[in-house]
């Protein structure tokens, strides 16, 4: 080939360059990162970990739910839920009372004590995700979160 002639391209110059940022799994990671850094650091002030903070947020929404449904909503092992509804139990965050369905299980609700630190967790939890994305509006944000819900097959429900 002469030297003024074109030389052909390459197989890795035709192939277009990637970064670790056009793949979803490294920008997720980060993003997971970045939200759990700022998300226990704030749930540290309140004595709770980003899993008793779901925990209380689902004995919320749904009163008298098992440790059964539990597991099943969080993916946990049931050893795993008990160790820590004894944890919330104890704390007097959590009580037991006899489900009307099942009498071999119990449901479980807030105490006054666990209504009133969600309470006053939940706004440290809404400013730890706009902490971790900086540079998304509130609107984005919620957009966003609802994005990564219907992926995950996630119940949709507008954000509060």
């Amino acid at each position: 080939m002469a030297p003024s002639e074109p030389r052909p391209a390459s197989a890795v110059e035709a192939t277009p360059t990637r970064v670790p940022e056009d793949f979803l799994g490294y920008v997720v990671r980060r993003s997971s990162m970045a939200i759990t850094e700022r998300f226990q650091a704030r749930m540290q002030r309140h004595g709770l970990r980003p899993l008793t903070f779901t925990v209380l947020l689902l004995i919320r929404g749904q009163p008298g739910i098992t440790s059964s449904q539990l597991c099943s909503l969080l993916d946990l092992q049931s050893s795993n839920v008990v160790g820590l509804i004894r944890e919330l139990e104890s704390r007097g965050l959590v009580g037991r009372q006899d489900h009307p369905q099942d009498r071999r299980a119990w449901g479980l609700r807030l105490q006054p004590e666990g209504e009133e630190l969600l309470a006053a967790a939940e706004p440290d939890a809404c400013a730890a995700d706009a902490e971790a994305m900086p540079h998304l509006t509130p609107a984005e944000l919620s957009t966003l979160r609802q994005l990564m819900c219907k992926g995950l097959g996630l119940a949709g429900r507008p954000a509060p």
